[in-house]
């Protein structure tokens, strides 16, 4: 079961890429908007820290979008010039203006300087890419809210007992079910089907809970 600050949810999409922003569109039963700062829960464990961007009720029922993190990657910053700064420096700027936290899990910036750097005025979002593109590394936000940028290690994923109810080897998608909760982006996992077990580099997540049941939708690529 999944609820939002305690309130049931009764239905939830949650999308989980590789690179980016994790978002949640969420059926919730309450009478009060939920607003800022909110947790999505399981019975499973997990949880993730995101932000209302949008939503109603209509009838004890709020339908509305969560976006990971603080909500401020979509906040436009002005444009800035650097002379001689690291990565580490740009990314640290943007992510306090918009009021984000950079993940302690994420790789070292510290040693990569550029002679000169120019901010191009727009979403912080973009300044986080434009970084990422230049070190080359990926990025996205995690569970916690935090901005998460690094070499990817693809461990292997927590989640354990996974069955593929319909493979597409040629879009690398797989739809599943069990033990979905502990699927993310930037793992490894083993997926059993009637064709055998297939090991996937899992790029982006798709989580469907309806009627107190989950599924998954995975695309990545085999091992």
């Amino acid at each position: 079961m999944l609820t939002l600050n305690d309130s049931p949810i009764l239905s939830a999409s949650v999308l989980m890429p590789r690179v980016g922003v994790w978002t949640a569109d969420l059926e919730v039963d309450t009478d009060t908007a939920p607003t800022g700062t909110v947790v999505l829960s399981s019975d499973a464990g997990p949880s993730w820290r995101g932000t209302v961007i949008s939503g109603a009720v209509t009838l004890g029922t709020w339908r509305g979008r969560l976006v990971g993190g603080a909500g401020g990657l979509r906040k436009n910053l002005g444009p800035l010039a650097y002379q001689s700064p690291t990565l580490g420096d740009v990314l640290a700027d943007a992510l306090r203006e918009a009021g984000e936290t950079l993940s302690a899990a994420s790789g070292s910036l510290a040693q990569s300087t550029m002679a000169l750097w120019h901010r191009i005025a727009g979403p912080a979002a973009q300044t986080v890419r434009d970084v990422a593109r230049a070190q080359g590394w990926p990025w996205r936000v995690l569970d916690d809210g935090s901005v998460w940028m690094g070499p990817e290690t693809w461990d292997a994923a927590e989640a354990a007992e996974l069955e593929v109810l319909a493979p597409d080897h040629i879009e690398e998608r797989y739809a599943v079910s069990g033990d979905v909760f502990g699927l993310r982006p930037g793992t490894t996992v083993l997926l059993r089907g009637p064709e055998g077990d297939v090991g996937v580099q899992v790029d982006t997540v798709l989580l469907r809970v309806a009627l107190a049941q989950a599924t998954a939708t995975v695309w990545g690529f085999r091992g």
